[in-house]
C-alpha cells in the first residue's frame, strides 16, 4: 500500500513539473520594450481628424485617446498608452504665432523654452528632441521628439514623450511625427471669412474714421488719407478685434492719432527742408543725398508691411512701445521684438551697399 501511494505521488509530481516546464516554455520572456516594439511594429494605425483646425494625425491602435470632456484647449488631442509603469504620450496643438516669427526664428524661441538638445530645420518646419521637462523641472529617464509647423498664423506642434529605455521601440512613431505635414482646408476657409466679415464692417469703420478726422480739425482730403491709415492698421490686427467692447471707439483714437502725426510730420519736414538747404554746400552732395534717400525708400517700401508700419510708427511718428502696442493690439515685447527685426533688416542692407 505504501509502495502504490508513493507512486502515485511520483507520477503527479512528474505531472506538475511537465506543466510547469511547458507553461515556462510558452512564457514570453522578452524584456517589455522589445514587446512595445514589436506591438508598435505590427499594429494598425488609426487616424485623427481635427474639427477645428483640420490637421490629421495617426496613432496606433491600441493607444487611448484622452476624452474631449477633458480638454478645454482648441486644437488639443492626445494618444495615451500606459503598461508595466511605463507612460507614452503622443500630443498635438495648435499655438498662434502672435510674433510672426519665421521658421528659424520659431526654432531658437523653443529650442530653449523646451531644453533641446538636439534640432532639425526644414523650410516651414522644425524638429526639436531632448530630455523633458514640465515646470521647469527634468523628468528622469523620459525624453520627447517633436515636429513644428509653421502654417498661416499658427504653430502646428506634434510632440511624443516617452521612456529613454523605449526609444528603439518608438522609432516608428518618431518617424512618423517627422513626417508629419499639416494642409488645413479649414484655416483656409476661415480665413476667408475673416475677411468677408472684416470687408462688411469696414465701411462703417471707414466712415467713422473720416468723422472723427474732420471732427478734430483735418480737411477732406487729408481725412480721407487718414482713414485709409487707420483701416490698413485695423486689418493688420483684425484677428485680435473681437477683443475689444467697441471697435468704433478704437477707430476714433487711432485717427486721432494719426491726425496729431500729420501735423507733427508737417511740422518736422517744413524744417528738415530748411536745415536740407542750409546745409547743402554744393550740388554734387545734394544729389547724393536724393540718391540715398530714394534707395532708403525703395528698401522700405520692400519690407513686410507690418516691419515698414511699426518702424514708421517709432522712428517717424515717434511713439512709445506701449503706445504702439495699444493700437496694434499686441503685445509690448512683440514691438520690440518686430523693430529689432525691422532695423536688423536696414543695417544688413546698408552694410551691403557700402561694400559696392
Amino acid at each position: 500500500m505504501t509502495i502504490r501511494r508513493f507512486t502515485v505521488l511520483a507520477i503527479l509530481l512528474a505531472v506538475c513539473v511537465t506543466s510547469y516546464m511547458v507553461w515556462r516554455g510558452n512564457e514570453d520572456l522578452r524584456e517589455f520594450p522589445e514587446k512595445l516594439e514589436e506591438a508598435i511594429r505590427l499594429c494598425r494605425m488609426r487616424t485623427y481628424h481635427d474639427p477645428n483646425y483640420d490637421y490629421e494625425v495617426r496613432y496606433p491602435s491600441f493607444f487611448e485617446q484622452l476624452p474631449d470632456s477633458l480638454i478645454d484647449e482648441p486644437g488639443f488631442s492626445q494618444f495615451r498608452y500606459w503598461d508595466n509603469w511605463v507612460q507614452i504620450e503622443l500630443t498635438t496643438r495648435v499655438i498662434p504665432n502672435k510674433d510672426s516669427l519665421s521658421t528659424q526664428e520659431g526654432m531658437k524661441r523653443f529650442a530653449q523654452l523646451h531644453h533641446a538638445k538636439e534640432q532639425v530645420m526644414q523650410d516651414d518646419s522644425f524638429m526639436l528632441s531632448g530630455p523633458l521637462y514640465i515646470n521647469g523641472s527634468e523628468i528622469l529617464n523620459y525624453r520627447y521628439h517633436s515636429k513644428f509647423v509653421r502654417h498661416r498664423r499658427f504653430w502646428f506642434v506634434q510632440m511624443l514623450v516617452y521612456p529613454i529605455n523605449c526609444e528603439r521601440a518608438v522609432r516608428r512613431l518618431i518617424q512618423q511625427v517627422d513626417d508629419w505635414k499639416v494642409v488645413c482646408l479649414i484655416s483656409v476657409e476661415q480665413e476667408k471669412m475673416d475677411k468677408s466679415a472684416f470687408e462688411q464692417k469696414a465701411r462703417t469703420w471707414r466712415e467713422k474714421a473720416v468723422s472723427a478726422s474732420l471732427h478734430y480739425g483735418a480737411g477732406r482730403e487729408e481725412a480721407e488719407d487718414i482713414a485709409q491709415d487707420v483701416m490698413l492698421r485695423l486689418w493688420q490686427m483684425h484677428d485680435e478685434l473681437e477683443r475689444y467692447q467697441s471697435v468704433e471707439a478704437i477707430v476714433t483714437i487711432m485717427a486721432r492719432h494719426t491726425l496729431r502725426n500729420h501735423q507733427r510730420r508737417r511740422t518736422v519736414e517744413t524744417l528738415e527742408e530748411a536745415a536740407i538747404i542750409s546745409l547743402t554746400s554744393s550740388p554734387q552732395e545734394e544729389l547724393e543725398t536724393k540718391e540715398n534717400e530714394a534707395w532708403l525708400e525703395r528698401k522700405l517700401q520692400q519690407m513686410p508691411t507690418t516691419l515698414r508700419t511699426l518702424l514708421y510708427m517709432r522712428q517717424v511718428e515717434r511713439r512709445s512701445h506701449e503706445e504702439i502696442a495699444q493700437l496694434l493690439g499686441i503685445e509690448t515685447t512683440s514691438v520690440s521684438t518686430l523693430l529689432a527685426r525691422a532695423r536688423r533688416t536696414l543695417l544688413e542692407e546698408i552694410k551691403r551697399r557700402n561694400k559696392r
